[in-house]
């Protein structure tokens, strides 16, 4: 599937040195050039390009930090940045190099700006060629040597934007991070459910899912509503059954007398020393506490449900779950070609084996474990399936103390479980930032839980009691961020066809803080 949508106004930001506004406005055809006033903003402009006419919106800012505030607060289809009056001699010193600099450092801007939509003004000069040799490197999308009439000027502006015309598929893509990671996703689904207009969560194109996001993956693919998965962890849903500790956790009592047989034999043949006592031991130990099967048997009864399929290839829309072979550490994708076949509860399952809390599980001959072990999301799957638009919940993120020993204080499980997250995020970091710059026409959005919930969420994976609040935190953290960055957050998301209600959003936000 593949649309062209076309922005009814294409929104610029110029950033230049204030000596250079008016000769600037004129060479763009926005004054005169003996003109020496100061014109009202923002510039509006029409201009006919390929015999189809466009409207553009310009905003002229003078310092790096005017701009990083514009792109916090609003949404811009293209930037321009004035670096004809640099340094010819030091082209990194540039302005285009100190607002990279300040943007890229900037947290806040989530998702970061794409330098892909910058254009830069160079002089006509000999330094113009060390200068686009910068502006390369920095990955920006275009740049125009000044003086440039106004017909050139506006249709290099629109060679940029036209890049991202052709839209495609909605992605969602849902990590892992355990019971309060999946309660975690259910709140943020809930709140793009309340934010969004005319469309929910169950209208999108591709779904993806690793560990906990798996399970949630596979429901929402079959058309349950995350308040109604949300209502069977509280016993209170008519479409999904009760889901309570004894469906999450049961022990895999298989697993511990095989591990006991072994020690016991290995105990009559030991021979002296510790070294041969201490590997007895570490052998014996289980490879997981819980069987998995309980939540095995309650995704496949779910699905068996009337107008829900447990199979693949018989889904309305995709579904893609990844896995880890144990022996091998070849990430696996259940759903995709070749593995299909596989019945979407087996490979959910599979998913979420994470040792040593979940036993590995057997599919085709090959022992699988925790998809998150090789991978936090697939991003690149949803991507090479044809999504323009990735949705991604990720609540594997390790928790920051500035207070020493804080997490040797927990223990070994909270300091295992902390050391998998930071592995994981880091990962999943340097990923995203590759992934930014490889796919420059899909836009790529993360919820994840903010400094202050991951304490909350810091600890085993195997806490169950916490629900409810968690929950609530991700629902609200969501809504607020939507109505806070909403001009960015609707701009980047109407032209894949999601429409955010700002006055829903609003009124919910007013609701919880009753």
């Amino acid at each position: 599937m593949s649309n062209r949508f076309t922005y009814p106004v294409v929104r610029v930001l110029v950033l230049c040195q204030p000596a250079e506004r008016a000769r600037l406005a004129a060479e763009m055809g926005l004054a005169k050039p003996d003109e020496n006033v100061e014109v009202a903003e923002p510039f509006q402009v029409h201009r006919v390009i390929d015999g189809t006419a466009h409207k553009f919106l310009l905003r002229f800012v003078h310092r790096v930090e005017d701009a990083r505030q514009a792109l916090r607060r609003e949404y811009y289809n293209v930037m321009v940045v004035d670096a004809a009056g640099s340094d010819c001699a030091a082209p990194s010193t540039s302005l285009v190099h100190e607002l990279f600099t300040v943007v890229r450092n900037d947290r806040t801007i989530d998702p970061p700006w794409r330098w892909d939509r910058t254009v830069v003004l160079l002089p006509d000069s000999e330094c113009r060629v060390a200068m686009a040799f910068e502006m390369g490197r920095l990955g920006v999308g275009s740049y125009q040597l000044r003086p440039s009439d106004p017909d050139a000027f506006f249709e290099g502006l629109w060679r940029v934007v036209e890049r991202r015309i052709q839209v495609g598929k909605i992605a969602l893509c849902l990590a892992g991070g355990g019971v309060e990671g999946l309660i975690f996703e259910m709140g943020v689904l809930q709140a793009l459910d309340v934010a969004l207009d005319g469309r929910g969560v169950l209208d999108f194109d591709i779904y993806c899912g690793i560990s906990a996001g798996a399970i949630l993956a596979a429901t929402l693919v079959n058309g349950v509503p995350p308040d109604e998965f949300s209502r069977a962890f509280q016993r209170d849903s008519t479409a999904v059954a009760p889901v309570d500790q004894s469906v999450i956790f049961d022990f895999d009592f298989k697993e511990y007398l095989s591990r006991l047989g072994h020690f016991v034999y290995g105990l009559s043949r030991l021979k002296k020393g510790p070294a041969g006592a201490m590997s007895l031991y570490l052998r014996s130990v289980p490879v997981g506490f819980f069987a998995g099967v309980g939540i095995e048997k309650h995704i496949r009864k779910e699905l068996s449900r009337a107008g829900r399929t447990s199979d693949f290839r018989q889904l309305d829309k995709e579904l893609y779950i990844g896995a880890t072979d144990q022996d091998s550490w070849e990430h696996i994708v259940f759903g995709d070609k070749g593995w299909d076949d596989v019945p979407i509860h087996e490979a959910v399952r599979a998913s979420m084996a994470l040792s040593p809390f979940y036993s590995p599980k057997w599919i085709r001959g090959r022992w699988f474990v925790d998809g998150s072990f090789t991978r936090t999301s697939e991003l690149d799957v949803a991507v090479s399936k044809g999504a323009t638009l990735v949705i991604i919940a990720d609540p594997l993120v390790p928790i920051r103390s500035t207070v020493s020993g804080y997490v040797k204080a927990k223990g070994g499980v909270f300091s295992s479980i902390q050391g998998l997250k930071a592995l994981v995020h880091t990962r999943f970091s340097e990923g995203m930032g590759r992934a930014l710059e490889q796919y420059p026409a899909v836009d790529f959005f993360v919820f994840k839980p903010e400094q202050d919930d991951m304490r909350l969420m810091s600890g085993s994976p195997l806490k169950y009691h916490y629900r409810m609040e968690i929950e609530r935190i991700a629902f609200q953290r969501t809504l607020e961020r939507l109505f806070e960055e909403f001009p960015r957050y609707h701009g980047e998301w109407q032209r894949h066809g999601l429409i955010l209600n700002y006055d829903r959003i609003e009124q919910e936000l007013t609701k919880l803080k009753r």
